[in-house]
């Protein structure tokens, strides 16, 4: 079966999205064809989608959201593995959207990370639960024109890195991946993994923690703005 999991880590400073970037690309060696999405060049996509950031002076809070879209195992051509990663970024069409898809392990899979900062607004991304559900219904459709079964919608699971049964109640309320008190989100965290138990099943949507922040060097602004 598909699954798509998106990864809630602890993201603040541009070394973390430096770090996410290295970790997806396998540290540049993802092969060039491999490498894909949208509002970016191939190379040096950290200083680029910093200098979004600069550029719309939201160079704080969260910095990028990454998902993993692992195909279901009759998907064997790392090609269409690649188009179907590339096809459920667009979702994110307003955001610089990195897409690198890995072809050395069991189930192909593709790493999207997406800048937090709208290129056209410079507003940052939310996700809240209706969000969600349409990324979902979205999703589903390019799964399905690509002859894959859909993600069951009942299957919206989130997690963190310790857990894997942590899912949303319907009397949850919304709640916003990007807010940028990182005291509230914490609690909103507390308060949303005490009171969804769900079972762990192995298909629908998840959310991890994890990676570590640290300081960052700037970038090339007017480079930048010449390669858009």
């Amino acid at each position: 079966m598909s699954i798509i999991r998106f990864i809630n880590d602890r993201n603040r400073t541009p070394q973390s999205l430096r770090q996410v970037l290295g970790y997806c690309s396998r540290k540049n060696t993802v092969p060039y064809e491999f490498v894909g999405g949208h509002g970016v060049l191939k190379e040096n996509i950290d200083s680029q989608m910093i200098g979004m950031k600069k550029l719309f002076h939201q160079e704080n809070g969260k910095q990028y959201l990454h998902l993993i879209v692992s195909n279901d195992s009759t998907v064997n051509d790392a090609a269409v593995a690649h188009m179907i990663g590339n096809s459920i970024a667009q979702f994110f069409s307003e955001f610089q959207v990195a897409v690198y898809t890995h072809t050395d392990t069991k189930n192909l899979h593709s790493h999207l990370v997406v800048n937090t900062v709208n290129c056209i607004t410079g507003k940052k991304l939310s996700m809240r639960r209706s969000d969600f559900h349409e990324f979902l219904t979205y999703a589903n459709q390019i799964f399905s024109r690509n002859g894959l079964n859909p993600i069951s919608q009942k299957q919206l699971l989130i997690c963190d890195q310790e857990s894997t049964d942590d899912a949303w109640d319907e009397d949850c309320d919304d709640w916003d991946w990007y807010e940028d008190d990182e005291e509230e989100t914490d609690k909103e965290m507390s308060y949303l993994k005490d009171l969804c138990k769900v079972k762990e099943n192995n298909t629908g949507i998840r959310k991890g923690l994890h990676f570590s922040d640290t300081e960052s060097e700037m970038c090339d602004m007017i480079s930048y703005l010449q390669s858009l």
